[in-house]
């Protein structure tokens, strides 16, 4: 027992305190360890955080849904009209062969749900969950924040298969999102001049993050403290 303890304590010390995580259904898809120099404590009841929280889950959102939509549209069935022809009467319709039917996964909402943390020191601070029914199910079986080209790269365009058309087709021109949910996060937590906001309005109501600020962890808000590692 006391080695599996060692162990643990030696494969932690190469861990950064800070991390987020993007998981479907409790499987872990996405997850990144990094520093924060300059960490400021008072970001985490902030307002800032939780627009940096709320930023980073929409830009994972939208990345999602454009990704469905490109898929949706790659591997449709109806056939696809060539223009171009001088004579109208030429024109002809390119027929997709038939695929087999997929039979219907016949889910419910919240049967498939994502969900993304950010942490420190292993406590969630920030949570969000969200229903996944609604991407088709290749998305949520290959969800990639970093929208790495590996598959084309090197490829001529000419003689992409079907697999590396799509991937392209869902990746081209798109950020390294892991890069840009990190660098969201620093930002909103390094402020020197402590200038954070610790309460929000709803309607004519003042809420006070520092005790009613869902999504954050309460109990982490009220006992964290800058921990200096020894």
């Amino acid at each position: 027992m006391e080695t599996d303890n060692n162990s643990k304590k030696n494969t932690n010390s190469f861990w950064e305190r800070f991390q987020f995580v993007l998981s479907v259904n409790d499987n872990i898809v996405c997850q990144r360890y990094f520093k924060i120099l300059g960490f400021n404590p008072e970001s985490i009841n902030s307002l800032e955080l939780k627009d940096c929280m709320d930023y980073c889950v929409n830009l994972i959102k939208h990345d999602l849904e454009s990704k469905s939509r490109v898929y949706l549209w790659y591997t449709q069935d109806a056939p696809i009209k060539l223009t171009g022809f001088v004579d109208r009467s030429e024109t002809e319709y390119v027929e997709y062969p038939k695929r087999e039917e997929v039979p219907s996964e016949d889910l419910k909402p919240y049967d498939v749900s994502f969900k993304f943390a950010f942490l420190i020191d292993d406590e969630k601070v920030y949570e969000y969950i969200w229903d996944g029914t609604q991407y088709p199910k290749f998305i949520r079986n290959t969800v990639d924040l970093q929208n790495s080209d590996s598959m084309y790269r090197n490829s001529d365009p000419d003689t992409l298969n079907f697999s590396q058309s799509l991937n392209k087709r869902l990746t081209y021109g798109k950020e390294d999102y892991t890069y840009v949910i990190i660098k969201s996060i620093i930002n909103a937590t390094t402020r020197k001049d402590n200038s954070y906001t610790h309460y929000d309005m709803y309607g004519d109501k003042k809420i006070d993050l520092t005790n009613e600020g869902f999504p954050f962890n309460k109990s982490l808000m009220k006992n964290f403290w800058y921990k200096k590692k020894n």
